[in-house]
């Protein structure tokens, strides 16, 4: 029986990553939701894939139609545009990292004694 092929769902995200502002070694999540639970998503950071072999730094997860990319002990060096892309469907947000404050009295600040002769 030849006939019209069964269409293949067209699946989109229901939610949108939001953007992340942090101090270092912290740990942040961008999540977003998809129309199905069985839609797959892949995650990039600077439009580059983020691989199975970076699971230690990033930690993926799927729960029902939520999608989820955990960064744990964050650094400068990781403030970017992380993306999740389900099929033709993309959503972005930047990741900032803000240095931590410099403590007072350090580096000529008000508090720092003067030496007075």
């Amino acid at each position: 029986m030849d006939g019209p092929l069964p269409a293949v769902p067209e699946f989109y995200f229901t939610e949108e990553l939001k953007p992340i502002s942090t101090l270092p070694k912290r740990t942040v999540q961008f999540l977003c939701k998809v129309s199905d639970s069985q839609a797959e998503v892949k995650w990039f950071k600077s439009g580059v894939e983020i691989t199975k072999e970076e699971v230690k730094k990033y930690e993926i997860t799927s729960d029902g139609r939520r999608r989820s990319l955990t960064l744990h002990d964050v650094t400068p060096e990781e403030a970017a545009e992380y993306s999740c892309e389900l099929g033709v469907h993309r959503t972005a947000a930047m990741l900032d990292v803000k240095e931590e404050p410099k403590p007072e009295g350090i580096n000529g600040n008000k508090n720092t004694p003067k030496n007075r002769h």
